[in-house]
C-alpha cells in the first residue's frame, strides 16, 4: 500500500463527491451522522455550506442544498425552501419523500408541511412500507428534533411492549428500524426497561453468532438456519444507540475481528468500516479503506472518508490476514 497514492486517491474521490454534489448526482451525506461528524477529518461546516451555497447560486440541486442551508443558515433561506416546496406542489407533488427533510425543517404552520408531516399522518409512518416512504418520513422528524413526532414513536414503542406479546421476529423486522432511526434519543423517549430488553435481545443473538463462528474458525461448521443475525451489525447498533460497553467488548473479541469483513460479514454497505474508524485506528481499518477506494462501485467515498479519519489519528502496525479483504 502506497501512503502517496492513497492520499491522492482520497483526495480525488472526495474532490469528485463535490462535483457530484453541485450536480445533484450523489447522495447527500451531510445528515448521514456516520459519515459526517461535526468536526470531521474529510469535510467541515463551512464546506458543506460553501457548496451548498453554490448550488443555491447556480440553480442546481436545490433540495439537497436547503437541507444543508434550513440547518446552518435556517432564517436566511425559510422564503426559498417554502417558494420550491410551493413550485413543486402546484406542478404535481411527485416523489414527496424525496421533499421531507426540507419539509420537515420548516414551520409547522405551512400548509404543505401539515399535509405530508402532521401529527395525523404519524401511525403510518410506522410501518416500513418497502420503498422508503415512511423511512423517509421518520429519518426527516427525527433529524428536525420534532418532539411531537419523537414523543408519539417512543409511546408507540412502549406500547408494543407492553401490549403485544413480542416475538423474536416481530422485534426484529418491526421494531428494531425504529430504534435504529431514533438512535440515542431512545433514552429520552422509550421507557428505560424497554431500552434495556432491546439490548439484551441483540446481545442475545449476538451471543449465538458467537457459537457458530467460533465452531466455524476451528473447522466444525454446523448448520443454523436461525433468520435473525446480529454479529454483523452489533458495531453499528452500539453506536448509534450508544452502547460505549459493547463497543470496548467488542475491541478484544478475537474472533469477532476474525469475522469483520469476511464471507461471514462482508460489510457491502461499510457500515462497521465507518463505525469503527470512529473508536480505532488500526491497520486492519486503513487496509480496508484502501481497498474499498479501489473498487468500481458507488460507496466507494467510504473508504476516502476513512482513509482521511486514520490519517489524522495515526495508524498502529498490525498484521492483516488475508481475509480481511474478503467482500
Amino acid at each position: 500500500m502506497n501512503q502517496i497514492n492513497q492520499d491522492a486517491q482520497s483526495k480525488k474521490l472526495i474532490s469528485k463527491y463535490w462535483s457530484d454534489f453541485r450536480s445533484g448526482s450523489t447522495w447527500n451525506f451531510y445528515s448521514s451522522k456516520l459519515r459526517n461528524q461535526r468536526d470531521d477529518a474529510w469535510v467541515k461546516p463551512e464546506e458543506w455550506i460553501e457548496h451548498a451555497k453554490m448550488c443555491i447560486e447556480s440553480n442546481t440541486n436545490l433540495i439537497q442544498a436547503l437541507e444543508i442551508l434550513l440547518v446552518e443558515e435556517k432564517e436566511q433561506y425559510l422564503d426559498v425552501a417554502e417558494h420550491l416546496l410551493s413550485d413543486w406542489h402546484k406542478s404535481g407533488a411527485h416523489d414527496p419523500y424525496y421533499y421531507f427533510d426540507v419539509m420537515a425543517r420548516l414551520p409547522k404552520e405551512n400548509s404543505i408541511r401539515k399535509e405530508y408531516l402532521s401529527s395525523t399522518c404519524f401511525k403510518e409512518f410506522m410501518v416500513d412500507d418497502g420503498w422508503g416512504y415512511s423511512n423517509s418520513a421518520r429519518t426527516a422528524l427525527i433529524n428536525a428534533d420534532d418532539q411531537c413526532f419523537l414523543e408519539f414513536l417512543g409511546n408507540f414503542i412502549d406500547d408494543n411492549f407492553k401490549f403485544n406479546d413480542l416475538s423474536d421476529d416481530v422485534l426484529e423486522e418491526d421494531i428494531l428500524p425504529l430504534f435504529i432511526d431514533l438512535g440515542r434519543k431512545s433514552e429520552n423517549y422509550v421507557a428505560r426497561s424497554n431500552n434495556d430488553h432491546f439490548k439484551e435481545f441483540c446481545l442475545s443473538y449476538f451471543q449465538k453468532d458467537e457459537l457458530v463462528i467460533d465452531k466455524f474458525l476451528n473447522g466444525n461448521l454446523e448448520e443454523d438456519n436461525r433468520q435473525i443475525w446480529i454479529g454483523d451489525n452489533i458495531a453499528y447498533y452500539s453506536w448509534v444507540l450508544g452502547w460505549n460497553d459493547v463497543i470496548d467488548e467488542l475491541k478484544n473479541k478475537d474472533w469477532y475481528w476474525m469475522s469483520l469483513f469476511s464471507d461471514w460479514w462482508d460489510d457491502y454497505e461499510n457500515n462497521n468500516l465507518l463505525v469503527w474508524s470512529l473508536y480505532s485506528n488500526d491497520n486492519i481499518l486503513k487496509e480496508r479503506a484502501s481497498h474499498i477506494m479501489q473498487q468500481d462501485e458507488y460507496n466507494k467515498l467510504d473508504g476516502a472518508i476513512v482513509w482521511e479519519r486514520l490519517k489524522l489519528m495515526g495508524t498502529c502496525r498490525t498484521p492483516l490476514p488475508a481475509f480481511y479483504l474478503a467482500g
